[in-house]
């Protein structure tokens, strides 16, 4: 392999007139040369396709029915040419210097097979400033890879690894029948076949935070839950880890559960709680120590009724707590004169 390898950025884009000459912009600026960017439009009817057009020849462009991301970036896998894969958001931005970071570290993983990089991402609004709020210390150091368990626990978000191209062909690519976490899905699939994440902090990109009708996570149903937890418990486990991940499976039942409840689907609920029992029956909750042994005795929809009680009691002390405060600031102090000496 040459000291520069080709790194192929795909970026899918539906109905993001509004971000994609940014997100285009953000990884043509690459620091790094050696660079091809693949964009893939799903299908808009806003003006996306002429924006991403006036950076041809400088990309390459594929348009197609819309057929969703997943689909998208995997017909952006098919034309990359480099050895190495970056997947970016239309509506997000990288950092000038990522693939550049990150490729210099590919070095030091040359002992460690099935390995992959990754790095952080950091959540903004919708102009791209980053929110410190929203954004939590990494609990690895530089160098760490990441357990089972991270990976279940959201650890590996779309643009933060570095993929090597050959891997993402051997496990096909993006799931296409699952409308929500694709990444999260892609990610336990790689861990469960054998990939190794590797962590060094590396900003490789800026999440905007918005809320829209056209991103993924705005249109979640709770059935498309229910579909991603099936689809990672039907996946095959060897043997050595299969245990384990029983026991996430089932805590993620657990979790899409708990959702169900909250969102007034009964029914859904009591499913996802019989499948967690299925899975992990000797722990199969999920959630905190108080919860798990008040649901260990009481089950699940009462004690899901007992958090949400608690909830609202803590948000009401909150907010009682805060007019105290804004009242005590704004009541005029009287200062009494103390008399004086004759």
């Amino acid at each position: 392999m040459t000291n520069t390898p080709l790194v192929s950025i795909v970026i899918p884009c539906y109905n993001s007139e509004r971000y994609i000459g940014e997100a285009i912009e953000s990884a043509l600026g690459q620091t790094y040369p050696n660079i091809e960017v693949i964009v893939i439009d799903d299908g808009s009817t806003d003006d996306s396709a002429s924006i991403i057009q006036r950076f041809l020849p400088r990309i390459k462009f594929v348009r197609q029915p819309n057929r969703g991301a997943c689909a998208a970036r995997n017909v952006g896998l098919c034309l990359a040419e480099g050895p190495f894969v970056k997947f970016h958001d239309a509506d997000d931005l990288m950092f000038r210097t990522a693939i550049a970071a990150q490729l210099s570290r590919e070095a030091q993983l040359a002992r460690v097979p099935n390995a992959i990089l990754f790095g952080d991402v950091l959540t903004g609004d919708e102009k791209a400033n980053v929110l410190p709020g929203k954004n939590k210390d990494r609990c690895f150091n530089a160098g760490d890879t990441a357990s089972l368990a991270d990976v279940f626990d959201k650890a590996i978000f779309t643009h933060a690894p570095l993929h090597k191209r050959s891997l993402l062909t051997e496990i096909g690519g993006f799931n296409v029948n699952i409308k929500i976490s694709q990444d999260y899905e892609l990610a336990i699939r790689m861990a469960i076949h054998g990939v190794s994440f590797i962590y060094y902090p590396d900003q490789c990109a800026i999440h905007r935070n918005y809320t829209s009708k056209f991103r993924v996570g705005s249109n979640a149903h709770i059935y498309d839950y229910v579909n991603l937890v099936d689809s990672i418990a039907q996946l095959p486990k060897p043997a050595a880890i299969s245990t384990q991940i029983d026991r996430h499976v089932a805590r993620k039942y657990w979790g899409v559960g708990r959702r169900a409840l909250r969102l007034g689907f009964p029914d859904v609920a009591d499913a996802c709680f019989r499948k967690a029992r299925s899975n992990y029956a000797s722990d199969p909750i999920c959630g905190s120590a108080p919860y798990r042994l008040l649901a260990s005795m009481c089950g699940p929809d009462a004690t899901e009724r007992v958090a949400e009680s608690a909830k609202r009691l803590v948000s009401r002390m909150r907010r009682q707590l805060t007019l105290d405060s804004a009242c005590e600031e704004q009541a005029p102090r009287h200062h009494q004169s103390l008399p004086r000496d004759q």
